[in-house]
């Protein structure tokens, strides 16, 4: 039980690497000009839709005026999410969504600060779902369902990275 919680702190360690890793290739791609055959092959590689995270297609997008309230919503189900690791689990969900939500205003051509709040507004969320992290590590000799959770946000982070890799890519270009 130990051996998994310490294979998951490395892979979330592993993680953090491989993401200074994609932004730096990204730069290093923008300088070298690749081939547009070779840009193109990565992207497709990269087109993470909703249904890759598990979630649904967004239809309520940051720039519409009623947004708040899925916020609100969000904030009502978190409050009535009582388990911890379930509690976190919700984060990730969120913070699916959200880099969705961004990755669907850039291609709708929405203006670039609309595009970098949504961002902002995923890293917050992402920066509570590490603080819950950092509180379920202590339990996750008791909690078994810890691995399933840790499995499935080290898989999400590396679409997250992905999506975030062709966000950047697409500012540059533009």
């Amino acid at each position: 039980m130990l051996e998994r919680i310490v294979l998951n702190l490395i892979k979330i360690s592993l993680l953090s690497i491989g993401l200074i890793f994609v932004v730096s290739s990204v730069a290093i791609a923008q300088e070298k000009a690749l081939p547009t055959e070779v840009i193109e092959a990565v992207n497709l590689d990269e087109d993470i839709q909703a249904e890759d995270l598990g979630i649904g297609e967004p239809r309520l997008l940051p720039d519409s005026f009623f947004y708040f309230l899925k916020n609100w919503v969000r904030g009502i189900r978190l409050f009535f999410t009582f388990d911890s690791v379930a509690k976190a689990d919700l984060r990730l969900k969120f913070a699916n969504e959200r880099i969705i939500e961004a990755k669907k205003l850039a291609e709708k051509k929405a203006p670039p600060e609309v595009i970098r709040k949504a961002i902002e507004n995923y890293e917050e969320e992402l920066g509570k779902i590490k603080e819950r992290i950092e509180k379920l590590r202590e339990k996750a000799v008791e909690r078994p369902d810890l691995n399933k959770f840790f499995d499935k946000y080290v898989t999400h982070q590396v679409s997250h990275l992905k999506i975030i890799g062709s966000l950047q890519e697409e500012e540059i270009s533009e």
